[in-house]
């Protein structure tokens, strides 16, 4: 499904829900409406929410018996919160810097173009730039169930942090919910304004820290399991041994028969020794760049299977290429039709004549430079002689760092296992940094209100200016946030 078509499919179901919604309410269906209030669903523009009130008495429940160490708990995390707020402060606004269309030198200030091609990103500085994960834009939709599975979980994750901090603190939740707008999963806890109003600072402090402080944990704990998981599959699979083929797009020339298939193993393609992602990657943009390489090639095999046909043209001497190729002896004009499976699939890599002895050197002709013929080599399995380009293997087969000892676990399982545990640490990591920064309607908005009120009250007497200070607070954090947002994506883009 192209991205396009993804987004029709989903403006198109939930433009037939709100119809339907519209329709059933303007006629006053009573089945329809009992339905929605007694299971507290309602439809939104493009989205649906769901509201219930039945976890509250299993959260006051669960706090009544753990108050020492929720106390605690939640004690480390306002106090992790607070010390964090700076750096995350600085993070964004270096990131918010750079997008600046100028700089500071020793002459002053000078104009530049910062933003750059994403094709040259590998050359730039490794400033952190904010990105807005936007499925079919800056996500591939080959990744929205790790995107949907992983944000739903962070954000739940979170207001789990809210409601069991204030039930802790012996406020009632009025409701907590979920929602999905488009594709976007959201969680929510609605809590009493006028039982926070009653509250101690350092309570309150416990209760708007709470998600940050679950979103850091949830991330450290995703980043133990990718730590600690290649010591527990290390019995059954085995890293630096080639990559594995986990996933391979529909329609791409390299998935067609006689192609490459999930689940095969790559230990070297053309020559180049592959041992893991880092040294696929590399050696495909070694074989891009480089000239097509040879085949060392026997005199005796080239006189019995040469069908080359006379007065040839430029780049053509076969009378069909259904099997045959078009190769040329190196450092010479003279050119040979021979099937191209069988001088490439066994033969020595030549770079010149010197490489091969008595044979010859054989480098495949094609129509266009770009066309190069690559041999990949399989473990238990023939040779994949790919002709095409280089880029499309890039872009078109994902692999992983893991190759088998023992068939018993499919290395795409464990590819997914750690491609959702890299979601939950960007996501929750992501959704922590964001809500340390003072701005409005974020975590950090209410954070950095109590702690002025609390810790700055001596040195800012009164409250009206203890206020001014937070709106300005808040109004610079935005200003930051959506400049480096902002920035994050030209760059994507452009």
């Amino acid at each position: 499904m192209s991205d396009l078509t993804f987004i029709i499919v989903i403006l198109i179901t939930f433009s037939v829900i709100n119809f339907f919604d519209f329709i059933f309410k303007t006629c006053m269906f009573f089945p329809y409406m009992k339905f929605l209030e007694d299971n507290g669903v309602s439809i939104k523009l493009f989205g649906i929410v769901w509201e219930t009130k039945r976890f509250n008495r299993k959260f006051q429940q669960f706090t009544l018996r753990q108050q020492s160490f929720l106390r605690s708990w939640f004690q480390v995390g306002a106090n992790i919160s607070m010390v964090l707020i700076i750096p995350a402060f600085f993070l964004v606004s270096k990131a918010f810097w750079q997008s600046l269309p100028f700089e500071l030198t020793k002459d002053g200030v000078e104009k530049v173009n910062k933003v750059t091609s994403t094709h040259n990103l590998s050359s730039t500085s490794n400033t952190p730039v904010l990105v807005p994960i936007i499925p079919g834009f800056t996500l591939p939709l080959s990744q929205i169930y790790y995107y949907a599975g992983t944000l739903f979980l962070c954000v739940v994750f979170h207001e789990l942090g809210h409601a069991i901090a204030a039930c802790r603190e012996q406020i009632s939740l009025d409701a907590c919910g979920v929602a999905i707008y488009g594709i976007v999963p959201i969680a929510y806890v609605k809590l009493p304004t006028e039982q926070m109003k009653n509250l101690l600072p350092k309570q309150l402090l416990r209760i708007y820290s709470a998600g940050i402080w679950h979103n850091l944990v949830l991330a450290f704990f995703a980043l133990l399991l990718m730590w600690i998981s290649p010591i527990f599959l290390s019995s059954i699979l085995q890293l630096k041994k080639g990559v594995t083929v986990v996933s391979i797009k529909k329609d791409s020339s390299i998935g067609q028969v006689g192609g490459l298939a999930v689940n095969d193993e790559i230990f070297n393609i053309s020559g180049c020794e592959v041992k893991d992602t880092t040294s696929w990657e590399d050696c495909l943009k070694k074989l891009h760049t480089a000239n097509n390489q040879g085949f060392c090639t026997s005199i005796n095999f080239i006189k019995s299977k040469n069908i080359a046909i006379k007065n040839m043209t430029a780049n053509a001497c076969c009378p069909n290429l259904d099997e045959n190729l078009c190769f040329q002896a190196i450092n010479t004009e003279i050119k040979f039709c021979l099937p191209g499976r069988q001088v490439a699939e066994k033969a020595n890599i030549c770079h010149s004549k010197n490489d091969c002895g008595d044979d010859l050197c054989l480098v495949p002709v094609f129509p266009t430079l770009n066309t190069k013929l690559s041999r990949i080599q399989r473990t238990n399995k023939i040779s994949v002689i790919y002709i095409g380009y280089i880029p499309e293997l890039k872009y078109s087969v994902s692999v992983s760092n893991w190759t088998t000892k023992i068939k018993i676990l499919p290395v795409r399982f464990v590819d997914m296992f750690e491609t959702f545990l890299v979601y939950i640490v960007t996501f929750s990591t992501g959704l922590a940094i964001m809500n340390l920064i003072p701005c409005f309607g974020l975590d950090g908005a209410h954070l950095i209100d109590v702690i002025i009120h609390l810790y700055f009250s001596n040195i800012i007497p009164t409250y009206e200016h203890r206020k001014l200070v937070i709106n300005i607070l808040n109004f610079l954090g935005l200003f930051i946030s959506l400049g480096a947002v902002i920035y994050g994506v030209m760059k994507y883009v452009y």
